[in-house]
């Protein structure tokens, strides 16, 4: 048994020399950064003050977009308690709750991060 453990642990020592010596001769390439653009695609340039309007504008549809699922929660909680299945009733009801919730906050969010957050100093820590 020793006799087994003696041969893997040298196979195991030349395979990990020959990896490492492959390794060496096949350098792994950089990677890229998840914010970069692959060649020929150029980097859109905004000013200031447009790309806080997109920005504001990709929130404040986000948030619309989860107030009209909120609506489409509140019709179907309405017609569930139309035909008395409570617990339907009161799934989409929270479900339309929370949705409004999230839709407001989202544009109230991306409003003030926009506009309030970003145009202040940055402070020091």
């Amino acid at each position: 048994m020793s006799r087994d453990s003696e041969e893997g642990l040298r196979v195991q020592g030349t395979v990990r020399d020959r990896y490492r010596e492959w390794r060496e001769q096949n350098p792994a390439p950089e990677p890229e950064s998840a914010m970069s653009f692959s060649e020929g695609l150029p980097l859109p340039e905004l000013s200031e003050a447009t790309g806080r309007v997109v920005f504001t504008a990709v929130g404040a549809l986000i948030g619309l977009f989860l107030l009209v699922l909120a609506g489409t929660a509140f019709a179907a909680a309405r017609s569930w308690g139309e035909i008395d299945r409570g617990g339907a009733w009161v799934g989409y009801g929270a479900s339309a709750l929370f949705l409004t919730i999230a839709g407001l906050g989202g544009i109230v969010a991306s409003y003030n991060h926009n506009y309030r957050v970003m145009t202040r100093a940055p402070e020091h820590h």
